[in-house]
């Protein structure tokens, strides 16, 4: 039975940090170590953990100063012995067999990487149930990979899934990019041969006010996401043709997002700047993408995308009247 590391980055969920520590220490996947990385708590959090390592020495706790979720996630796969590797997010929680279900997927298609998906539960809600039917999909080839993650079957985050320590090899988490799990899945594909996505959810993700992400609103640190991705859609289509529809899809998503966010937070009041000249260039990028590109998306993104364009347009125009 080959070992997971469950990588664990932790500050200040003392809240929550017990029942997703539990979760993690009552899988019927047995053979773990739990690294949690301490990022300069200043509350409870690690005692709960100190308290729980009495009855599980499978728990480690590594110590650093407050450096952010990505730093702390590589800290963790530093300290990883393990054959797998897992992350979780500290107020997060796990179905008890979704390891179990994950190392099975693995072994029995000899994937590189498995993804599942998750519940996003509310604060003080309960999470629905699985009541659809569960597809499994096996993606072979890079063009497959590719497919797979611009059509969402493979998701951004990184804590519904479970890797191979070997197909992760020197990749790390890059907190110099906005949306870091984006870069670091689409990074692992590209070592990827086989990789497995399966819709049964098997992660609770709590979606809860206060954290940093939901605290802020657009700015330029978004916009090197942006970057990235263009970056890397050049990248494919120079290495293989066949990529494109692929990469201009990837790329196409990442705009999408980032005008999505910038119109979420223009509705709830958070603009605190209006970062004309950043949104001018995605919303150009989008403009030239729907004349140029439409063949490549489905037509329900390409009226959302359009319409979005039209209306932040309306809104800016005014905003440069006054």
């Amino acid at each position: 039975m080959k070992k997971i590391s469950v990588i664990v980055p932790v500050y200040n969920t003392e809240e929550y940090i017990e029942k997703c520590i539990r979760s993690i220490m009552n899988q019927t996947y047995k053979n773990m170590e739990i690294i949690i990385v301490n990022d300069g708590c200043t509350d409870n959090s690690i005692k709960v953990v100190e308290e729980l390592k009495k009855s599980d020495d499978r728990i480690i706790i590594v110590n650093q100063e407050n450096q952010g979720v990505s730093a702390a996630r590589n800290a963790g796969l530093e300290k990883a012995s393990g054959e797998y590797v897992a992350f979780v997010d500290s107020d997060d929680y796990l179905d008890e067999k979704m390891y179990e279900k994950l190392v099975n997927y693995m072994e029995d298609n000899d994937a590189d990487l498995v993804s599942a998906r998750a519940f996003i539960v509310e604060r003080n809600s309960m999470p629905g149930e699985n009541d659809y039917n569960n597809y499994v999909d096996l993606f072979t080839s890079k063009k497959q990979v590719l497919k797979a993650y611009a059509d969402a079957f493979l998701t951004i985050a990184v804590w519904d899934k479970l890797f191979t320590r070997k197909v992760i090899g020197n990749t790390r988490f890059d907190s110099t990019v906005f949306c870091e799990d984006a870069k670091f899945v689409l990074d692992v594909c590209e070592n990827a041969r086989r990789i497995l996505c399966t819709s049964e959810r098997l992660y609770y993700h709590l979606k809860r006010t206060g954290n940093s992400l939901t605290n802020t609103s657009f700015n330029k640190f978004y916009m090197t996401l942006y970057t990235y991705m263009k970056d890397e859609r050049d990248k494919m289509i120079r290495k293989n043709s066949e990529y494109e529809e692929y990469a201009k899809k990837i790329y196409f998503n990442t705009l999408h997002h980032l005008i999505k966010v910038y119109k979420r937070d223009w509705d709830h009041k958070k603009l605190d700047d209006y970062h004309i000249e950043e949104i001018d260039l995605l919303l150009g990028e989008m403009n030239a993408f729907l004349i140029d590109n439409e063949r490549f998306i489905d037509s329900k993104s390409y009226i959302n995308a359009k319409d979005i364009v039209e209306l932040l347009t309306f809104r800016l125009n005014g905003v440069r009247g006054k």
